[in-house]
């Protein structure tokens, strides 16, 4: 059996991957650097041969393959951003336009997806190249407000939505109108914490915060919003204002904050990794704040029954299956859950192409990359390239 994956090849996640395939013994494994695709350096269709499977990997932490998706991105309407994404100095954790990277992203896996496509119909006459995640799968995973919206047609619990914000000003009228005056507001196309804001407004004593993982700073009359390890609480208008109106222009899914269940210090949330239909890698992460990302230094434990009860854990399993299924053409994923206070019923509050990485955690005595691995040669003979619809 033949693999291909398209990644970054330095990346952790394309080295463990390739990796466990050869612990199982393929030995025909590929890496096609994003980068070479996206010069133009290679062609994909030289590396499609009968029966390969192909495993997307993230474009994340290679800071020149995601200037060139933004460059991508920004091609179609905004040719002095092209210019200046050229000759601009890298700034590191600068928030660099999340909507245009998306937009070139999407192209991107466009081009992969046709050139697949055409191989299948006229060179592939007997197995068909397939993919591990379908391209179209991938990206609606990256679209928060999309995924939402899937989840609550299909009834699977999710915090309340406030609808499409473009500014401060309209959060906080729509904040009034609903009632709700504690929300989370999230980049639409990110993923890691990037750009995320907890944010409360006592509107009847003008008193609001905003616990987020953004750095502002100001230069010249200019804004920047930069990711950083370091959790800042803003306490003031325009500060809040700043931030908010600026993550607003790249698109935000804004959401009601659930308050998350815990210790009298502490709260957590849940990773659960969904391979082929089944819920099986998990952990839980713990923060004294509400952002619980691990990267920020929180704690994380196993999700057992020595502090969960069984009956949970399984409700938790059973709705990260039933949010995997939502995309049946991809064999893997990583589900987020909460746990309200008081509340036996989790919620969903992300799902991630590429959230299949947890370091040393093992289901049936196997990682998240093994595991993937054993089961998808079982099942490679039933697996084929699904309908790509542009999202």
């Amino acid at each position: 059996m033949k693999f291909l994956i398209i990644g970054n090849p330095e990346s952790r996640r394309s080295i463990l991957f390739e990796s466990a395939l050869r612990k199982s013994g393929v030995q025909s494994v590929d890496i096609v650097p994003h980068m070479d695709l996206l010069s133009g350096k290679t062609n994909l269709s030289k590396y499609l041969k009968p029966g390969v499977m192909i495993r997307i990997e993230t474009s994340g932490e290679n800071e020149r393959v995601e200037r060139e998706l933004i460059r991508l991105g920004a091609s179609s309407e905004d040719d002095i951003l092209c210019e200046t994404l050229t000759s601009e100095k890298y700034e590191k954790g600068l928030i660099l336009h999340p909507r245009l990277w998306y937009k070139g992203f999407s192209e991107y896996l466009q081009r992969i997806y046709s050139c697949v496509k055409s191989f299948n119909s006229t060179v592939c006459k007997t197995e068909e190249v397939s993919f591990m995640n379908a391209p179209e799968e991938i990206l609606k995973m990256f679209d928060k407000s999309l995924c939402h919206k899937m989840f609550r047609e299909n009834n699977i619990r999710t915090a309340q939505s406030l609808g499409n914000v473009a500014s401060y000003d309209e959060l906080q009228s729509k904040m009034l109108e609903k009632k709700i005056f504690r929300v989370f507001i999230k980049l639409r196309y990110c993923a890691g914490a990037s750009g995320i804001v907890a944010y409360q407004w006592a509107s009847e004593r003008s008193l609001e915060s905003a616990t987020t993982t953004v750095e502002l700073t100001r230069k010249n009359g200019e804004v920047k919003l930069y990711n950083s390890l370091k959790i800042r609480k803003y306490t003031k208008q325009q500060d809040i204002k700043d931030i908010i109106n600026c993550l607003c222009i790249e698109h935000v899914h804004v959401e009601k904050w659930i308050p998350k269940s815990g210790g009298s210090d502490n709260c957590f949330d849940a990773r659960f990794v969904v391979i082929n239909k089944k819920a099986c890698h998990r952990i839980a992460r713990f923060s004294s704040g509400p952002i619980t990302n691990l990267h920020l230094g929180n704690q994380r434990k196993v999700v057992d029954s020595s502090w969960i009860s069984q009956s949970i854990i399984n409700e938790m399993e059973d709705t990260a299956e039933k949010a995997a299924s939502l995309f049946p053409d991809s064999f893997y994923s990583g589900v987020d859950l909460i746990l309200p206070r008081n509340s036996t019923k989790p919620v969903v509050i992300e799902i991630n192409a590429f959230g299949d990485l947890l370091n040393n955690v093992e289901y049936k005595k196997r990682s998240t990359h093994q595991y993937q691995t054993d089961e998808i040669l079982k099942l490679r003979n039933n697996i084929v390239i699904p309908a790509y619809e542009t999202c």
